[in-house]
Order: C-alpha cells, then sequence, then structure tokens
C-alpha cells in the first residue's frame, strides 16, 4: 500500500491540474441584453416615435463596427417578416479586448398602423451582433400599442 501512495498523490495532483484549464465562457464572447426600456407604450402613427434604449454587456468589447454599412442592432417588428437594421460604432477602442457594459439608444420613427383597425399591439425583438459575427440573445419588449 505505500508504494501506491506516490502514484495515487502523483494522479490527485495531475487530475487537479488538468480540471483547472481556463474555459472559454460564452459571457466573454458573446454580446449580452440585459434589457430594454421603452420611451412609451403608445404611440399615434405618423407623428410620434419610440425609443429603445438596450442595456447590454460584452466580454469582449467588439461591439460596433467602423464601416457604416455593417448591422450592428436588429429590431423586429412583430408584425413584419425581416428586421431593420442599425449601425453603432465600436463601443471599445479597435484592437482591445475589454469587458464593456452601457446602454445604445435607438429611435424607430414612422411607427405606423398595418392593417384597416384603428389600433395595433406589437412587440419588438431585439438582437446584437458584435464584429466577430456572435449573436446575442433575443429580447422581446413589451407591448406597444399604435393607434391613429
Amino acid at each position: 500500500m505505500k508504494r501506491m501512495l506516490p502514484i495515487l498523490i502523483t494522479f490527485a495532483i495531475l487530475a487537479g491540474l488538468f480540471s483547472c484549464k481556463k474555459k472559454t465562457e460564452p459571457d466573454l464572447v458573446y454580446p449580452t441584453i440585459l434589457g430594454i426600456s421603452l420611451s412609451t407604450t403608445s404611440v399615434k402613427q405618423f407623428e410620434e416615435s419610440v425609443t429603445l434604449t438596450i442595456s447590454y454587456k460584452d466580454g469582449d468589447g467588439d461591439l460596433g463596427a467602423e464601416n457604416p454599412d455593417s448591422a450592428v442592432v436588429f429590431v423586429q417588428d412583430s408584425r413584419l417578416d425581416k428586421p431593420d437594421k442599425y449601425h453603432i460604432p465600436p463601443l471599445a477602442p479597435l484592437g482591445s479586448e475589454l469587458s464593456i457594459q452601457g446602454k445604445i439608444t435607438i429611435t424607430l420613427n414612422s411607427t405606423f398602423l398595418i392593417g384597416n383597425g384603428t389600433a395595433e399591439d406589437i412587440t419588438y425583438s431585439v438582437e446584437l451582433k458584435d464584429r466577430a459575427g456572435h449573436r446575442s440573445n433575443t429580447f422581446t419588449t413589451e407591448k406597444i400599442r399604435i393607434h391613429q
């Protein structure tokens, strides 16, 4: 039994070292939407707008794009098939890898009724995409009433 003790100790130490291997956490590379606040939950079509304030965090700071044609924020109206796309500039210095957290404000102009009624309830689903192509969680707003 005394001869087995050094082997068991060595095995335990090696097992401990291999289990301490640094893991890449999704939170470190994927942007995350923490919440969204709305400026209003009732708008008059064509006259009033809705402002979304998106609270986010990104573990490696690569949110935002230099190219103004690059979409970063995707806002999907629940009545439509495709999202509207918005550009935001880099939120941290390019080439840096630092954790960032903050708020992005998007104003949705020209909100309007699609059907023939006098009012519609809608939601917006919002998603972020970083420069590496990682997509965030999708966050859906509370209902917004659009009226004439």
